[in-house]
């Protein structure tokens, strides 16, 4: 059985017991990969993840960007009387350089402008997936600032092959022809299809299998309490990280996701034999024989020539 958390932080979410498949995917590298960010969930961050996560919030959590987010004014360095007094307005919200608070909500609403991206970002019917009364009760209490999309959920379920406790957050989810559609925002520094095709199955990103992961999750979770059902694939929006912020809306085919359920299958039957002490070959790369590309092969033979 899964369950959903509406309004859940991103804080909460990580101290949530459960799996998630950033921490998973190393398994795919390495096991003392995969054992190195188990047991050191934090992960150092690069000012463009902190743009993206701007980005997110600006787009996704339009509550927690007007009452977490604080924008800096351009000229004051940190540590001087001016920052201090930048500080006490801040109280308990997050400090933004000017440049990059104004550069997310570029890319938000460069987002927004587009027609497809919209599309898929707010759903055909209600929030089908709410009850009668929880809906009354987040438009009464204003919780949340829109119900015709899910953004930002998170989700926990018990893989019934492993016993794995698995978890996700999805960034939304979209109700179109009665189905559950999971969408995932991207931000990169090529939006191009080539450039999101190379990311599906290539490392660090993997992005074809974790749009499985979280489908399998919002299975789990929706389908067994009878809630809607999943069957329209996944879609992701990318967003460039520089002007003009092109945008493109890409649907991943549900055929693809389930190839990539078996490739999840035997993820977490490694990631088992991991936790177990089960491998033979070691915590580290596996030996292996490496080849010169086929593009240096060419220009020597053509060289020789």
């Amino acid at each position: 059985m899964g369950y959903e958390e509406l309004g859940m932080s991103f804080e909460d979410y990580q101290k949530e017991p459960g799996l998630n498949f950033s921490t998973a995917k190393e398994a795919l590298s390495c096991p003392i990969k995969y054992l190195d960010r188990k047991e050191n969930q934090t992960t150092e961050t690069t000012p463009a993840m902190e743009l993206g996560t701007l980005t997110h919030a600006a787009l996704l959590e339009p509550g927690r960007w007007r009452n977490g987010i604080y924008k800096a004014p351009d000229g004051i360095r940190r540590g001087t009387k001016a920052w201090k007094e930048i500080e006490l307005a801040a109280g308990s919200k997050k400090i933004v350089k000017a440049a990059d608070y104004d550069r997310a909500v570029a890319m938000a609403e460069s987002v927004r402008s587009s027609e497809d991206a919209e599309f898929y970002l707010e759903s055909q019917w209600y929030a089908p997936w709410l009850s009668e009364e929880k809906r009354d009760i987040l438009k009464y209490d204003h919780t949340v600032d829109t119900i015709n999309s899910l953004n930002e959920v998170s989700i926990f379920w018990t893989d019934p092959r492993t016993g794995l406790k698995l978890k996700g957050r999805i960034d939304c989810l979209s109700c179109q022809d009665e189905e559950l559609l999971v969408v995932d925002l991207k931000t990169s520094a090529d939006a191009s299809p080539r450039a999101m095709e190379n990311k599906l199955c290539s490392a660090p990103y993997h992005y074809l299998l974790q749009m499985a992961w979280y489908c399998r999750g919002v299975k789990h979770v929706f389908e067994e309490n009878n809630k809607c059902g999943v069957g329209n694939g996944a879609c992701i929006i990318a967003v460039e990280n520089k002007k003009p912020y092109a945008v493109g809306t890409y649907l991943i085919d549900m055929d693809d996701i389930e190839l990539a359920n078996r490739a999840i299958d035997n993820l977490l039957d490694e990631i088992v034999k991991i936790e177990n002490g089960e491998l033979d070959k070691g915590i580290h790369y596996k030996r292996n024989h490496i080849y010169a590309p086929d593009w240096w092969c060419k220009l020597q033979q053509e060289a020789v020539k």
